[in-house]
Protein backbone atom coordinates (compact mmCIF):
# COMPACT_ATOMS: atom_id res chain seq x y z
CA UNK A 1 0.00 0.00 0.00
CA UNK A 2 3.24 2.61 0.87
CA UNK A 3 4.33 2.19 -2.73
CA UNK A 4 1.01 2.89 -4.49
CA UNK A 5 0.75 6.62 -2.25
CA UNK A 6 4.21 7.18 -3.10
CA UNK A 7 3.46 6.22 -6.82
CA UNK A 8 0.32 8.53 -6.76
CA UNK A 9 2.21 11.32 -4.82
CA UNK A 10 4.93 11.06 -7.93
CA UNK A 11 2.29 11.10 -10.05
CA UNK A 12 0.67 14.43 -8.50
CA UNK A 13 3.98 16.38 -7.78
CA UNK A 14 5.62 15.40 -11.77
CA UNK A 15 2.23 16.82 -12.88
CA UNK A 16 2.24 19.83 -11.12
CA UNK A 17 6.06 20.55 -12.27
CA UNK A 18 5.31 19.76 -15.53
CA UNK A 19 1.85 22.26 -15.45
CA UNK A 20 4.15 24.56 -13.52
CA UNK A 21 7.59 24.70 -16.20
CA UNK A 22 4.70 24.91 -19.01
CA UNK A 23 2.59 28.18 -17.54
CA UNK A 24 6.39 29.44 -16.80
CA UNK A 25 7.89 28.91 -20.34
CA UNK A 26 4.75 30.18 -21.85
CA UNK A 27 4.79 33.30 -19.78
CA UNK A 28 8.45 34.17 -20.36
CA UNK A 29 8.20 34.13 -23.85
CA UNK A 30 4.88 36.29 -24.63
CA UNK A 31 5.30 39.61 -24.12
CA UNK A 32 1.79 39.88 -21.61
CA UNK A 33 1.14 43.92 -21.17
CA UNK A 34 -2.12 44.79 -20.13
CA UNK A 35 -3.29 45.94 -23.57
CA UNK A 36 -2.24 42.82 -24.72
CA UNK A 37 -4.01 41.07 -22.11
CA UNK A 38 -6.98 42.66 -22.16
CA UNK A 39 -7.03 42.65 -26.17
CA UNK A 40 -6.94 38.64 -25.40
CA UNK A 41 -9.36 38.76 -23.00
CA UNK A 42 -12.29 40.15 -24.73
CA UNK A 43 -11.56 37.78 -27.81
CA UNK A 44 -11.87 34.93 -25.52
CA UNK A 45 -14.88 36.01 -24.12
CA UNK A 46 -16.48 36.81 -27.25
CA UNK A 47 -15.31 33.53 -28.68
CA UNK A 48 -16.71 31.79 -25.40
CA UNK A 49 -13.95 30.02 -24.62
CA UNK A 50 -13.89 27.14 -21.84
CA UNK A 51 -11.13 29.41 -19.58
CA UNK A 52 -13.08 32.44 -20.03
CA UNK A 53 -16.60 30.84 -19.32
CA UNK A 54 -15.72 29.42 -15.88
CA UNK A 55 -13.47 32.13 -15.07
CA UNK A 56 -16.85 34.70 -15.35
CA UNK A 57 -18.90 31.39 -13.41
CA UNK A 58 -16.44 32.15 -10.64
CA UNK A 59 -15.26 35.83 -10.80
CA UNK A 60 -19.01 37.72 -12.48
CA UNK A 61 -18.18 39.39 -15.57
CA UNK A 62 -15.59 41.41 -14.55
CA UNK A 63 -12.88 38.89 -12.77
CA UNK A 64 -10.01 40.26 -11.43
CA UNK A 65 -6.81 41.41 -13.38
CA UNK A 66 -4.43 38.55 -12.21
CA UNK A 67 -7.36 36.12 -13.57
CA UNK A 68 -7.60 37.33 -16.86
CA UNK A 69 -4.01 36.91 -17.09
CA UNK A 70 -3.54 33.66 -15.86
CA UNK A 71 -6.64 33.02 -18.15
CA UNK A 72 -5.07 34.54 -21.40
CA UNK A 73 -1.81 32.57 -20.50
CA UNK A 74 -3.92 29.49 -20.09
CA UNK A 75 -5.42 29.86 -23.31
CA UNK A 76 -1.55 30.70 -25.07
CA UNK A 77 -0.09 28.02 -23.30
CA UNK A 78 -2.77 24.69 -24.37
CA UNK A 79 -1.02 22.65 -21.14
CA UNK A 80 -3.35 19.59 -22.38
CA UNK A 81 -0.85 19.40 -25.32
CA UNK A 82 1.87 18.42 -23.06
CA UNK A 83 0.19 15.42 -21.53
CA UNK A 84 3.41 13.54 -21.86
CA UNK A 85 5.83 15.53 -20.02
CA UNK A 86 4.62 14.05 -17.00
CA UNK A 87 5.45 10.95 -18.27
CA UNK A 88 8.93 12.18 -19.05
CA UNK A 89 9.35 13.23 -15.52
CA UNK A 90 8.67 9.86 -14.17
CA UNK A 91 10.69 8.48 -15.92
CA UNK A 92 13.47 10.33 -15.57
CA UNK A 93 13.12 10.24 -12.15
CA UNK A 94 12.99 6.10 -11.82
CA UNK A 95 16.23 5.98 -14.09
CA UNK A 96 18.60 8.92 -12.03
CA UNK A 97 16.89 6.82 -8.81
CA UNK A 98 18.25 3.73 -10.47
CA UNK A 99 21.67 5.02 -11.28
CA UNK A 100 21.76 6.17 -7.70
CA UNK A 101 20.98 3.13 -6.14
CA UNK A 102 23.61 0.84 -8.63
CA UNK A 103 26.00 3.95 -7.52
CA UNK A 104 25.75 2.96 -3.68
CA UNK A 105 25.80 -0.01 -4.21
CA UNK A 106 29.53 0.07 -5.10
Amino acid sequence: MGALIRFMLLVVVSAAVSLALVLLITSRSLDLNEASINAAWLFMVAQKTPVAVLAQDIWGLAPPYWARQVCVLWQKAQPMQFWWLPIVIIALRYVLGGFARKKTRR
